[in-house]
């Protein structure tokens, strides 16, 4: 993951992807990540990684979501220098005007292959999809709740109160 003003670069299958940043998607990335380190923590679930960190999925393949999670499971593999070494066990992706539908698409195959589950958060829209491994998608409304009972028991994300905070 390399940073460059106002973007994120990913590198997908030996591509490079850069993706505008934007003040919404990164307000609630934030929102979303403060809730899941709020829960994770403590409970010695794992860990919470910010879009600063790129997680090496293969050789030719870093991402870094808006907000992931690692469970403790997977620790062993971490490298806490460079990318971290492993994929997500959970990729949460807010969505942004700019962002590019033919990216997306992408990124949210390439989750399907490593068998990572995915919210996609559409702020504009307040709503948000769930890409479980072979599962159909699942539409959150925003009155509904994001939950992963699988991996993080207990958990549960009203996007009500996550949306509600948008200025």
């Amino acid at each position: 993951n390399r940073e460059q003003p106002g973007h994120t670069v990913e590198l997908i299958h030996g591509e490079m992807i850069t993706m505008p940043t934007n003040g919404l998607s990164s307000f609630i990335a934030s929102l979303i990540l403060a809730e899941l380190v709020r829960f994770v923590t403590p409970r010695g679930l794992g860990y919470v990684f910010a879009p600063d960190v790129g997680l090496q999925i293969a050789p030719d393949t870093v991402v870094s979501p808006d907000a992931s999670f690692v469970s403790r499971g997977k620790l062993d593999a971490l490298s806490w220098h460079g990318f971290v070494q492993t994929a997500p066990d959970l990729a949460v992706e807010v969505i942004s005007p700019t962002d590019r539908q033919r990216d997306i698409r992408r990124k949210l195959a390439l989750y399907a292959e490593i068998g990572t589950l995915v919210w996609v958060i559409y702020p504009e829209r307040r709503l948000a999809e769930v890409y479980a491994p072979d599962a159909p998608v699942v539409i959150v409304p925003a009155d509904g709740v994001l939950s992963a009972p699988e991996l993080l028991p207990g958990f549960a994300l009203a996007l009500a109160e996550v949306f509600a905070a948008i200025p």
